[in-house]
């Protein structure tokens, strides 16, 4: 009976991938004894929180630019976002969707709601690149790794040089140049803006188009359930409140996922002179009123 030669053992097949590991040191919960754990550090009060990356989804055309546009404006002043508390910070606006008249429309708008010139502005950072290529990472389609781009580079440098705690990316569609589907590039998408946020301290918000999936369920995912999971906040701004069918000014923005504040809320929003304003008789500073007089 002849020797029987058997091939490598499974764990002799493994190769390692060739990638230096970042230091790690683990620690145990001892260390935190009879300490009070740190509150939660809001940039918009129970909405965006430093450190984190978020999604704000829309369809196309129902005014998502125009409410983060809002928003940088609000966090340059230190004044309410839709009613919500923000702390007074210098933002940052790259702009894949508008031209540049468009936008100095849309700001002359909301100085006019704010009460500001745009002398007042300082804090607050715009870059325009309609009809440019705006990828932020190139994936090598062999192994899904990521690689910031030379653009990516150059917006982290502003941001840093800026000081800027809210930055916000007008659209996914255009700064992520991978497969939406493919989880492992959406992964290391999110994860890399993820280290820019804590290296600012503030907030990256991407905006989004939904599927025509999302938008049938309520839901306004696209794409991986990775861009839901992989995010700390994700909000919807639609226009399917049951009892606004017809008009065409209210708008509904809530929270389909808030890893750290409250979920499920959403407030009633109308267009007016060019901007969005909260339309609601009673309001709560954050998405902590959900009442079921207000369910879609």
């Amino acid at each position: 009976m002849g020797t029987i030669e058997h091939g490598p053992w499974p764990h002799e097949q493994f190769v390692p991938r060739e990638k230096p590991i970042e230091p790690f040191q683990p620690w145990s919960p001892a260390r935190w004894q009879g300490q009070t754990p740190p509150p939660h550090d809001w940039i918009v009060d129970g909405c965006f929180l430093k450190g984190s990356v978020s999604i704000l989804a829309g369809d196309g055309g129902l005014g998502k630019s125009l409410v983060c546009q809002q928003l940088c404006t609000a966090g340059a002043l230190g004044i309410d976002w839709l009613g919500m508390g923000v702390t007074r910070c210098k933002t940052f606006f790259l702009g894949c969707e508008d031209d540049v008249d468009e936008l100095h429309r849309r700001q002359a708008n909301i100085n006019r709601r704010y009460d500001c010139e745009m002398g007042d502005l300082g804090d607050m950072l715009m870059i325009e690149r309609v009809g440019r290529d705006n990828a932020i990472m190139d994936f090598d389609r062999r192994n899904d790794d990521g690689k910031p781009t030379l653009l990516y580079e150059q917006i982290r440098a502003t941001l840093i040089d800026h000081g800027a705690q809210i930055a916000v990316f007008d659209t996914v569609a255009d700064v992520f140049s991978g497969n939406e589907i493919v989880r492992n590039q959406v992964r290391r998408f999110i994860t890399h803006l993820r280290r820019l946020a804590i290296e600012l301290q503030g907030a990256v918000i991407l905006t989004a188009h939904p599927s025509n999936e999302g938008m049938a369920s309520g839901s306004g995912i696209s794409g991986n359930r990775a861009w839901n999971n992989s995010v700390r906040s994700r909000l919807y701004l639609t226009k399917d409140g049951k009892k606004d069918e017809g008009d065409k000014n209210v708008r509904w923005l809530k929270t389909v996922k808030a890893n750290y504040g409250p979920s499920g809320g959403r407030i009633k929003l109308r267009w007016t002179q060019g901007v969005f304003i909260r339309d609601e008789p009673e309001y709560y500073r954050d998405f902590s009123d959900a009442r079921d007089d207000l369910a879609f």
